[in-house]
């Protein structure tokens, strides 16, 4: 067994060796680019990718990691849209509560992603926080009114 000292130098080595090697930081381990994403998605994939961006902000809060959360917020804030032949279904099963479904997604979501990643800019964690727990609830809201019905229209395959 390797005594506590020695483990505890080769983990800080370590360290520094990542640290020290071209895009072996956790920010680009975490980093996810705009640029990549395509202009529209299945509604699935996108959600899916969605959540995986909420637990990097949230990695992001815990490490204090402004730059991580500006980005993924960003990233959040300009997902791609629903792939149009979904859209079009999502429109007549959900009727006039559509506007429910594009009031979470353009203002809980987009609008506050947003101010996330301005807030993440100036560094202001009491914001960041603010606007994390409201995109958070937009999301939640979203899928408690409408997962159940949407999954029964778009993958019916999958009940």
């Amino acid at each position: 067994m390797i005594p506590m000292k020695q483990k505890t130098i080769k983990l800080l080595s370590l360290l520094i060796l990542m640290a020290s090697l071209p895009g072996a930081t956790l920010w680009n381990a975490f980093k996810s680019t705009a640029d990549s994403q395509p202009e529209e998605q299945p509604l699935l994939p996108m959600m899916q990718k969605l959540m995986v961006q909420m637990n990097r902000i949230n990695t992001g809060i815990y490490m204090q990691d402004y730059r991580l959360i500006d980005t993924t917020a960003h990233n959040i804030a300009h997902h791609p849209k629903i792939a149009r032949s979904q859209m079009k279904k999502i429109k007549k099963v959900l009727g006039s509560e559509i506007k429910k479904f594009v009031y979470y997604d353009l203002q809980m979501v987009h609008s506050h992603a947003d101010s996330m990643s301005m807030a993440a800019r100036r560094e202001n964690m009491q914001q960041v926080l603010e606007h994390y727990e409201i995109v958070q609830r937009g999301c939640v809201n979203c899928h408690v009114d409408f997962r159940t019905e949407l999954r029964e229209v778009l993958h019916p395959d999958q009940e």
